[in-house]
């Protein structure tokens, strides 16, 4: 009788225990963190969910780019222009374009100084660009952030219809969950106390204009649903993974004479009351995010496409209910009960298949379920199944517990307990932490640009850049080097990241070499283009350390890229500033140097040493010039 009411009082606590802890994981949403990736996974597993129809994507792509390498993208206006003309032409209903455009080109110009030929410009140069935004049905891309509101140029703004800012500038701003996934949208927020405005989405603003409802309106419907100002973030209803929202590169569109192109009849009948959303695809744009469809680098999505998806969300009017919470009790409770019965009477291995045939269950029920946009709670179904099956062995265990205790006891005379304790500890998986890395950082930029750029017109410069930048890049692209950014005239780069390489060190010495090389040649070139006009003999300078740096997306929220950050990132660039006090072309470090020379017949020819004080470092720092290729290295 003791027996009988010990057995139940244990099965009943360490199932009370289980329910317990699934009732706190379920009200603290502790284990969000294991749910979201099994929703991720039903995105994954079930390709397409439906045709992604409302929206055309406008690329502007590497194609697109090389058609106008010569043209930094502040000055692309023109281009834009034409293509929303295209559009326009089309018939497409509305027009996003995905960029920021924080500067126009006509106050820069107008910085340069007054004069026939710049007033000209500054007066014409976004003539046509404007006149496309007065025409409405144009969405330009803002950004607003916990913290901060961005909108486009003042010239841009008065060019929209009555100036409007919050019916024709939505914020692009892509939330994300704490694993950095974007799976939510907010449509807007409050006017906060003490703000003019308030940017609602860009997605929503073209679902807006597509649907016929007017943005300032206190309420807007899509499908069966309303929504205001206050609505809470939805989640998004992706149609597909990377790729599924039809797209377009925008050299097709921003071409002259597109619309005479044989190809234009097929291409009309693809903008056709499409929303047609302009935006970068193109590399160095860094704005690919991870959606659920992602599983790496390369299935992560373009900006655009998500805000794309998030424009199907709302004009599909397929929006993800989460169970009612009577629904999902029972979902949680019915497979519990059911392990129960079976793990409390059956051996561990009948146990062990019903509790495999019981998860097979849930998640079949889970995925038909998302199918039919409804939220289950999966994880916290196979959380309270497993904790049942725990208890339960816990409980069955009991008695053999008890049997290795007393033939621990017998044999202790035999077996330490620390021998016992080391072979039934389990081991603990090394965590992998840290985005340190070492790594070769080269900044090089052109002596006396200044002198240079104040002697040339703008579009000179810009050409002369692109030329000498063409030249050099590939370069360090021979040797492995990383291009982080460009600097204006200077140019950041890294060796030995992202891909490891030993012998990082000696690339950028090589790469430097080269470099110096390929500028006493442009030599030549700025004579053929600028000879007579007084310019400085055209040289490069060029600094470089070796040690430790933090490699990774660095950033906020609203925008990141891939960089490096820590001293090594420092004192390269004051080498690099160092070497016009120095006179020397390359100025490695001690560190730079003798990471080359483990490498045996390091190649490259050092010429004189110095230790050197360089600005926020209180230590010396010896360096080296760097002089030439060894003969031995060919």
């Amino acid at each position: 009788m003791l027996t009988a009411i010990r057995k139940h009082l244990w099965t009943a606590l360490l199932l009370a225990a289980a329910a317990l802890a699934l009732a706190w994981s379920w009200s603290s949403q502790t284990t969000a963190w294991l749910e979201e990736p099994m929703l991720d996974r039903w995105f994954r597993y079930g390709g397409p969910r439906y045709p992604a129809g409302n929206v055309l994507l406008v690329e502007l792509d590497e194609p697109t780019l090389a058609d106008n390498r010569q043209d930094p993208l502040v000055f692309w206006t023109p281009q834009f222009a034409r293509a929303v003309a295209v559009l326009r032409a089309g018939g497409a209903r509305v027009i996003g374009l995905d960029f920021l455009f924080s500067v126009s080109p006509e106050g820069w110009i107008n910085k340069l100084g007054s004069g026939g030929e710049v007033d000209k410009a500054a007066r014409s140069y976004d003539q046509d660009f404007q006149i496309q935004l007065s025409k409405g049905d144009v969405i330009l891309a803002g950004e607003q952030t916990d913290r901060d509101i961005l909108i486009p140029s003042a010239e841009y703004v008065l060019a929209l219809p009555d100036s409007d800012i919050e019916g024709y500038v939505g914020s692009t701003f892509l939330g994300e969950d704490r694993d950095g996934v974007s799976r939510r949208f907010r449509l807007s927020n409050p006017v906060k106390k003490g703000q003019d405005f308030n940017l609602h989405s860009f997605s929503l603003l073209m679902a807006l204009r597509a649907s016929g409802q007017k943005p300032e309106s206190p309420q807007w419907k899509f499908g069966a649903r309303g929504f205001d100002r206050g609505s809470a973030p939805l989640r998004i209803n992706y149609a597909g993974a990377a790729g599924h929202v039809e797209h377009v590169s925008m050299r097709e569109l921003s071409a002259p004479g597109a619309q005479a192109a044989p190809g234009w009849p097929a291409l009309a009948a693809r903008i056709k009351g499409r929303i047609a959303i302009i935006a970068p695809a193109f590399a160095a744009s860094n704005d690919r995010h991870p959606t659920p469809h992602t599983t790496g680098p390369a299935d992560t999505m373009w900006g655009a496409e998500i805000e794309s998806n998030v424009i199907e969300t709302l004009l599909s009017g397929r929006f993800f209910d989460s169970a009612p919470l009577p629904v999902a009790a029972l979902f949680i409770g019915v497979p519990m009960a059911l392990g129960f019965a079976v793990f409390r009477r059956r051996s561990l291995n009948y146990g062990l298949i019903a509790l495999l045939l019981l998860a097979l269950v849930i998640l079949g029920c889970g995925y038909g379920a998302h199918r039919a946009d409804l939220l289950l709670p999966s994880a916290h179904a196979l959380i309270g199944l497993a904790a049942v099956f725990l208890a339960s062995s816990a409980f069955r265990m009991t008695k053999s517990e008890r049997d290795r205790t007393h033939m621990r006891k017998l044999f202790s005379s035999y077996v330490s307990n620390d021998v016992v304790n080391a072979l039934l500890a389990s081991p603990q998986l090394p965590q992998l932490g840290g985005a340190a890395v070492n790594v070769t950082v080269l900044f090089s930029d052109i002596r006396n640009f200044t002198t240079i750029s104040e002697k040339l017109k703008p579009d000179e410069v810009v050409g002369m850049l692109n030329a000498y930048f063409e030249r050099i890049c590939p370069v360090i692209l021979a040797e492995g080097g990383c291009i982080d950014k460009y600097i204006g005239d200077a140019i950041m780069v890294e060796f030995g990241a992202p891909l490891p390489q030993a012998d990082h060190a000696l690339r950028a010495l090589r790469a430097a070499l080269r470099m110096q090389e390929i500028a006493a040649d442009f030599r030549a070139w700025m004579e053929q283009h600028f000879g007579g006009r007084g310019l400085p003999e055209f040289a490069v300078g060029i600094g470089m350390h070796s040690g430790e740096a933090v490699m990774g997306n660095i950033g906020s929220s609203a925008r990141m890229e891939y960089t490096a950050i820590g001293d090594a990132v420092n004192l390269a660039s004051r080498l690099e500033s160092a070497s016009k006090e120095l006179g020397w072309k390359i100025v490695a470090s001690e560190s730079t140097m003798q990471a080359a020379l483990r490498f045996g017949e390091v190649g490259i020819v050092f010429g004189q040493s110095a230790t050197i004080n360089v600005k926020g470092r209180e230590q010396a720092v010896k360096v080296f010039e760097a002089l030439r290729p060894s003969p031995a290295a060919g």
